[in-house]
């Protein structure tokens, strides 16, 4: 809502955040749906749109390209031009969004007719030749002011050519301008990006009846390219009916702010979880916050879900390497809330992409961090920030898209009141009212998550992942699979071409590597840098891998890192080789399972035969006494029994039998925080932390 001049703010320490909430529509995919619309062979349906003022901009535009806009609950429908939009009588104001511009001259370089392109003060202050070159090599005539770097940008339409255009930064709104341009053009127009950026472009042109040819993964050394997307033209889209999901960017300060404020736990509801743009979620889970994500499905070409972030005591600092940043870009000011209440000193490098965005966001972030007391240091591509208690501040933050976050929006439970000019805080995002914080809620001892750690470790096919499962189930303590963490690394170092015998390879691949674990015991996801690999990690070719990698020392402290972290959520029960020795050496209680290696071959055969992959029981057995071998062998974090663990031999015990006996084992603790009703057999289990959510 729009700012009373005059009015303030007042924030006052209250109970931590607890609810459930519905972000606005995803402002990146309005503005595509609107654009495709308007180009589109018949009528498009887009529900749940942004209601923002810069999707509203794109919405002008297409009107005045001839597009016939209506409006119904909750949807905009458009009757496309069929590919032939009129020319316009005015000059197109695109506001202040940059995406409308750039994605607009695209198809406008296409037309037989002139067309301007401009915006407000701030839109006219930046760059638009990165759009320029690509549009002028296939054909088009374009001018902008200040030797063609700044709008208002003039286009001239003409017959396109296609071309390939390596694009010299990973930007998705010039990668979409050079496609939506390449529809018209008679041939195959490719685009390649040096690194990951939105997808929202490739994901939408086939929802309207465009299909395109997409490659992602390492640089080819032929070419020095990246991702690749091509589309055939000329191409003639058709409408669509598609829903928008939730901004994960309007859901990202409610999220920090959960993330940094313990005993707080917030979900949002139908919520945008395409990887290249929630790089933030597995941020926070590296500084300690529990992320579950669930309800996942995919709508529109777009995967969907509901994610609860739940704080923990503290965070812990972290360091966001450059390659991380384009998941992030949008979100580093609600990053930036969650590294104020972080342990430590948490950085950010590569993101000076901020500095021309609509404001220069970095100078903006760390002048409001120093207002308010906050260690800062700014870089030329990057912030350093300080965590550690916040005082209360009466002055008025500067207030350009999202970076009055630290200002308010990070506050927590016990700081000194801030008061704040512009109490809108958040347009369009509306409470969930069937939510509320209903089922998302952690219960908790006091308002702390209270630490308490099992550990089994053991050889493969002893039953650690079976038993740990339904042991963290049946007593509501969060699962942590450490293989699946060394598994995600190997598909990594496997899919990206890694040598595994080049250690310094290696280690800077792990280091570039972020792993999270979401969901219950029973349907846990893996998490591979924003992709989910449950599933794929599951092979012997990468079993037997991540075994290699696990003897390197550097692989090992990294995930060490990961896992350590994962404590700090609350009471967990972790399997691997060698958490009661090393990760977890002070660990409440210590199991170890173990059974003869045929009883273990054939669990592990009939593993692999329900996932249908087929293989002989002799080559198990083989595969299992290579990796015992090297498993016990190697210098660094050896298999080996834990100084006062429980040795349990399974080989001729029911996955029923062994539970029940590692359960009975972690109550007879006297610091055992839940007591299952009706004994280990089964029941509920009773206690601080029951029916909690694990990460």
């Amino acid at each position: 809502m729009p700012s009373l001049p005059g009015a303030r703010l007042t924030v006052r320490p209250g109970r931590p955040l607890t609810g459930t909430f519905i972000p606005p529509g995803d402002k990146s995919i309005t503005h595509r749906a609107y654009l495709l619309g308007m180009l589109a062979r018949g009528g498009t349906v887009v529900e749940n749109p942004n209601p923002g003022g810069d999707c509203q901009a794109t919405l002008a535009c297409i009107r005045s390209l001839g597009a016939r806009v209506g409006r119904r609950a909750g949807a905009v429908t458009i009757e496309g031009c069929d590919m032939q939009p009129r020319e316009p009588d005015r000059v197109l104001d695109c506001g202040n969004s940059g995406t409308t511009l750039r994605l607009l001259a695209g198809p406008l370089a296409a037309q037989p007719f002139l067309s301007v392109l401009t915006g407000d003060a701030s839109l006219r202050r930046r760059p638009v030749a990165r759009v320029i070159e690509p549009l002028r090599r296939m054909g088009a005539q374009l001018w902008a002011r200040h030797g063609d770097r700044l709008p208002p940008l003039a286009i001239r339409g003409a017959t396109l050519r296609p071309i390939e255009y390596s694009l010299p930064v990973a930007s998705a709104q010039v990668a979409s301008c050079v496609l939506l341009a390449g529809l018209f053009a008679a041939g195959r127009t490719v685009v390649r990006l040096p690194g990951p950026a939105r997808d929202h472009t490739e994901r939408m042109l086939p929802v309207f009846g465009v299909p395109i040819v997409a490659s992602t993964g390492p640089p080819a050394p032929a070419d020095g390219g990246g991702p690749m997307i091509a589309v055939e033209g000329p191409a003639r889209p058709t409408g669509a009916r598609l829903r928008v999901p939730g901004d994960f960017s309007a859901a990202a300060f409610f999220l920090a702010a959960a993330a940094t404020t313990p005993g707080a736990t917030v979900t949002a509801r139908e919520v945008n979880l395409n990887p290249s743009r929630c790089g933030l979620l597995g941020v926070l889970e590296r500084m300690g916050a529990s992320v579950q994500r669930s309800q996942l499905r995919e709508e529109g070409g777009e995967p969907v879900g509901d994610v609860t972030v739940t704080g923990p005591l503290q965070l812990a600092g972290c360091d966001i390497a450059p390659a991380e940043v384009p998941t992030m870009i949008d979100e580093v000011p609600a990053w930036v809330v969650a590294a104020t209440g972080a342990r430590g000193t948490s950085r950010i490098r590569g993101a000076g992409e901020l500095r021309v965005k609509e404001s220069d966001r970095l100078a903006l972030l760390a002048a409001n961090l120093a207002r308010l007391g906050i260690g800062v240091e700014e870089t030329a591509d990057g912030i350093a920030v300080t965590g550690g208690r916040r005082g209360g501040s009466g002055r008025r933050p500067s207030d350009r898209h999202g970076v009055r976050g630290p200002g308010g929006r990070g506050r927590r439970a016990g700081d000194g009141d801030r008061r704040r000019r512009h109490p809108d805080l958040l347009p369009g995002v509306r409470r969930d009212p069937g939510g509320a914080g209903r089922g998302c809620r952690r219960r908790r001892h006091g308002s702390r998550p209270m630490s308490f750690v099992v550990t089994i470790d053991g050889p493969a096919g002893a039953g650690k992942s079976t038993t740990a499962r339904a042991v963290a189930s049946r007593l509501g303590f969060l699962y942590v699979d450490t293989g699946a963490l060394y598994r995600a690394l190997a598909l990594k170092v496997r899919n990206g071409g890694v040598v595994p015998d080049d250690l310094a390879a290696v280690e800077r691949c792990a280091r570039e590597t972020q792993v999270a674990l979401s969901g219950s015991p029973e349907h846990a996801h893996v998490w591979l840098d924003g992709a989910e690999v449950s599933e794929a990690i599951r092979t012997p070719e990468v079993s037997e891998l991540a075994s290699r990698l696990a003897a390197q020392p550097p692989v090992r402290r990294r995930l060490v890192e990961i896992q350590r972290a994962l404590s700090r959520r609350g009471p967990l029960v972790a399997e691997g080789r060698d958490l009661g020795t090393v990760v977890f050496p002070d660990a409440e209680v210590k199991i170890y399972l173990d059974a003869d290696l045929d009883t273990r071959a054939r669990r592990r055969a009939l593993e692999l035969e329900k996932r249908g992959i087929a293989i002989a029981l002799d080559q198990v057995r083989e595969e299992l006494a290579r990796r015992d071998d090297r498993d016990r062998g190697r210098a660094d974090s050896p298999l080996q029994v834990p100084a006062g663990a429980r040795v349990l031999n399974t080989s001729a015990l029911s996955i029923e039998q062994q539970v029940d006996e590692v359960l009975r084992v972690v109550q007879e603790h006297p610091a055992c925080p839940v007591r299952v009703a009706g004994g280990p057999s089964g029941g509920a289990a009773e206690g601080p932390v029951a029916g909690s959510s694990p990460g």
